[in-house]
């Protein structure tokens, strides 16, 4: 049985800046509408002709709806953002949201199925994970380890 270096393999996941960048973008293109929104309609209001007038308001009108409800997305990304932890390394060093940074998946060599870490076997094709024995205590340990490392006993 090879030995299976579980670091080797990682899930790019995107994170807190990529979230930060889009909502920047949203919120700009919510106070553009906001603002182009509020001038239409204030113009609408001082021409002097009907339709012209009437199309302005409803325009403006509309744009500052959907301004204002681009604006509370990029106020929801925000908070969704600053919820969320910094994994570095398969460390945490925040609270929050797991949903960043870079993971370490353990995968099958045979078909590349993700795997649990505590996983002897894949759930897909059933090739044991190589690198890994379990105990009769039930804890995954290393080929390397002569004993288990939760209740002692010798691994076979």
């Amino acid at each position: 049985m090879k030995q299976i270096d579980k670091n080797a393999y990682q899930e790019k996941r995107y994170g807190r800046g990529h979230l930060i960048l889009v909502a920047v973008i949203v919120a700009v293109i919510s106070l553009a509408m906001l603002i182009g929104g509020v001038a239409l309609f204030v113009h609408g209001c001082i021409v002097d002709g009907v339709w012209s007038t009437i199309w302005r308001i409803v325009l403006g009108v509309i744009m500052v709806l959907f301004g204002g409800s681009f604006g509370w997305v990029a106020i929801m990304m925000f908070a969704t953002a600053s919820a969320m932890i910094k994994v570095k390394d398969g460390n945490v060093s925040d609270v929050g949201n797991s949903a960043m940074g870079t993971v370490n998946v353990v995968k099958c060599t045979k078909c590349g199925q993700k795997l649990d870490n505590n996983a002897t076997f894949c759930t897909k094709c059933g090739t044991q994970v190589e690198g890994v024995v379990k105990c009769e205590c039930g804890t995954v340990n290393s080929t390397d380890n002569e004993y288990c490392k939760s209740c002692g006993k010798k691994l076979k």
